[in-house]
């Protein structure tokens, strides 16, 4: 049986608090973990489902779409306290473990969308992408619309900014060239920053 929200401490701000100096950030760390396997596992079932019935298939963009609308979803239950939790997640002696969890989520959504790249694609595209799943995560704190309707707007506004994602990112790797190696040396810097550089599916 589910605890009801008052039955849960971490749902708290005053929780969050009380845990910042490590038992807090250790929980939402590991709430994120799980939150990726449990997306990482979908998205395997989508696309066996897909597979079988060709109707179910989607192209890159609206699967992306609905990959990051899905794994938002997760946070929903703990919507009302989650800035506590996201600014637990930030915090300076977090950093190196947040950049990995979003380069993992990035790595698995453009892994099950089919990216394969191996050149500079692979890092532009998955900081593109978590660009837009940043900014709509932080939209949605602020959100009050039916069932986060105003979020996933803006989501899709972000991505529709970029009109396809692998387009943009095949059209700008293409203008690279000269001093714009430089932008390429620093953007490489903060993906392996970001521990976004393993390549850990290939």
């Amino acid at each position: 049986m589910p605890l009801l929200k008052e039955q849960r401490p971490w749902a708290t701000p005053a929780w969050f608090m009380a845990c910042s100096q490590g038992g807090g950030v250790d929980l939402v760390n590991y709430f994120y973990g799980q939150c990726n396997s449990k997306l990482d596992g979908s998205l395997k079932a989508a696309i066996k489902a897909a597979e079988e019935n060709q109707e179910l298939r989607k192209g890159t963009t609206a699967f992306i779409a609905a990959a990051v609308e899905e794994r938002l979803r997760m946070n929903i239950e703990y919507h009302d306290s989650w800035h506590w939790a996201l600014a637990l997640h930030a915090s300076p002696s977090n950093m190196p473990k947040a950049l990995h969890n979003i380069g993992t989520l990035m790595d698995t959504i453009w892994y099950h969308a089919g990216d394969r790249s191996y050149d500079f694609n692979w890092y532009t595209k998955r900081g593109i992408l978590a660009a837009v799943y940043k900014s709509t995560e932080l939209c949605m704190l602020q959100d009050k619309s039916e069932d986060f309707q105003d979020t996933w707007a803006f989501m899709n506004r972000r991505l529709s900014d970029v009109h396809s994602v692998g387009k943009c990112v095949k059209e700008g790797a293409s203008f690279l060239g000269g001093a714009g190696n430089l932008v390429k040396a620093g953007i490489l810097t903060a993906l392996n920053m970001a521990g976004m550089n393993s390549k850990s599916r290939f």
